[in-house]
C-alpha cells in the first residue's frame, strides 16, 4: 500500500507545470495529494492539481500568512518551492510550518542568503578549491572602472551583472568583437563594444551596484540537478541546454560527464546541501566548466531528469518521509525533446 502524503507546490505557472505536477501525482511509491498555488488565477497548475490556490508575490507581507491558512487548511505535509523570493520568505519562517508538520525542501535561510548572492557564493567555492570565473565584487565607480579594464585587457571580454538577481536581468556583455550594441535573451542581456559601454552605460550600472565584474563565460550551458542531503548527494544529473538562455524550454541532453558530476558534488558538500536544487554552469573559452549560479530551489526544467530515468520527486517525498531514496537509471547522451509532453528522442 502507498503511503499517503500531501504536497504543496509553488509557482506553477511555467510551460513544463503540468510535468513536475503529473510526475508526483502519478508517483510509483507514494499516494500524493498535489496542491497548487500561483499568482496567477490563470496558472496552468490549476488544471493538474487536486486543489489550487492564488498567493501573493513571495515578498509580500501577506504571502506567509496565506501559506500557512493553506496547509492548515489542507494539511499539507511538504512544500517544494519553484521561485527564489518564495524560497528565502519560506525558510525565513521554517519553525511556524513545521510546528503543523509541514517540511520546507529548501536548506536553511542563512544558506540561501548566500547562495543569492554570487561574489558570495564564488569566494565560497574558490576558497575551497573549485575552479571559477574571474571576478571582481564591485560597489563604486572607481572599483567599475578599474575591474572593467583589467578584464577587458586580460580577456578582450567582460560580463557586468548585478551579485543579488533573479532571472539574469540587467547584464551588460562587453565585447571586442562588436562595433554596434545588441540585445539578447528578451532584453536580458545587453552586448556592446567598450566604448558604448563607457559613454552609454557606466554610470547608468551605479543604480545596480553591487555588482559582479567577471570573466565571460561560453556555450555549452548547463543546468545540474542536485539532490542530496545534509551535504551528501544522492542524485546529479548534468544536463546541456539545446536553448543556452534555458527560456523557452527547448529540450537537454543528459551528459554525465565526469567534470561536471564532480561539479555538482563539490557544491552540495561545500554549502551543505539539503533538498533539490539546481547548479547553472557554462565553460571558459578552453572548455572547463564553471559554476555560473547556485539556485536555492529546483530548476523548472528538472522534469527533463525525470523523464530521462531518476524518480527525482519520489526521492524528495523519500528525504521528507525518511524513506530511502533510489539512484535512477539516466544513462549520457539521452536527449529529452521539447513537447506539449517531455519525451525522450527515439
Amino acid at each position: 500500500m502507498k503511503k499517503p502524503i500531501t504536497v504543496l507546490m509553488t509557482c506553477t505557472g511555467g510551460d513544463l507545470a503540468p510535468e513536475y505536477l503529473l510526475a508526483m501525482k502519478n508517483s510509483e511509491r507514494y499516494d500524493v495529494t498535489m496542491i497548487a498555488v500561483d499568482g496567477n488565477k490563470e496558472a496552468i497548475g490549476r488544471h493538474f492539481s487536486d486543489a489550487f490556490h492564488i498567493v501573493p508575490m513571495g515578498g509580500a507581507d501577506d504571502y506567509i500568512s496565506t501559506m500557512l491558512s493553506i496547509v492548515e487548511e489542507h494539511k499539507v505535509n511538504l512544500i517544494i518551492v519553484g521561485s527564489d523570493g518564495e524560497a528565502l520568505s519560506l525558510t525565513a519562517n521554517r519553525a511556524e510550518f513545521e510546528k503543523m508538520g509541514c517540511q520546507i525542501a529548501c536548506p536553511s535561510a542563512d544558506i540561501l542568503k548566500e547562495l543569492s548572492n554570487k561574489a558570495s557564493t564564488y569566494t565560497r567555492l574558490q576558497n575551497a578549491g573549485v575552479t571559477c570565473a574571474e571576478f571582481h565584487y564591485v560597489d563604486s565607480p572607481i572599483a567599475l572602472q578599474e575591474a572593467v579594464e583589467v578584464l577587458y585587457q586580460k580577456f578582450g571580454e567582460v560580463v557586468i551583472k548585478p551579485a543579488i538577481s533573479r532571472g539574469g536581468r540587467n547584464v551588460f556583455v562587453i565585447r571586442n568583437d562588436l562595433e554596434q550594441e545588441q540585445s539578447y535573451h528578451g532584453g536580458r542581456e545587453t552586448h556592446c563594444p567598450l566604448n558604448i559601454f563607457q559613454l552609454k552605460y557606466q554610470k547608468q550600472i551605479a543604480s545596480l551596484f553591487p555588482v559582479v565584474v567577471m570573466q565571460r563565460l561560453h556555450e555549452p550551458t548547463y543546468d545540474i540537478d542536485v539532490l542530496s542531503w545534509q551535504g551528501k548527494p544522492i542524485n546529479i544529473i548534468p544536463r546541456q541546454r539545446h536553448n543556452p538562455a534555458g527560456i523557452p524550454f527547448d529540450g537537454n541532453t543528459i551528459r554525465l560527464d565526469e567534470n561536471l558530476l564532480k561539479l555538482g558534488k563539490q557544491v552540495a558538500e561545500i554549502f551543505n546541501l539539503s533538498w533539490l536544487l539546481d547548479v547553472d554552469v557554462m565553460c571558459t573559452k578552453d572548455g572547463i566548466p564553471v559554476v555560473l549560479e547556485v539556485n536555492p530551489r529546483m530548476s523548472g526544467s528538472c522534469p527533463a531528469s525525470v523523464h530521462a530515468g531518476v524518480p527525482l520527486f519520489d526521492n524528495i517525498i523519500a528525504l521528507a518521509l525518511g524513506d530511502i531514496p533510489v539512484a535512477g537509471n539516466a544513462k549520457d547522451g539521452t536527449v529529452i525533446l521539447a513537447h506539449k509532453s517531455l519525451r525522450k528522442a527515439s
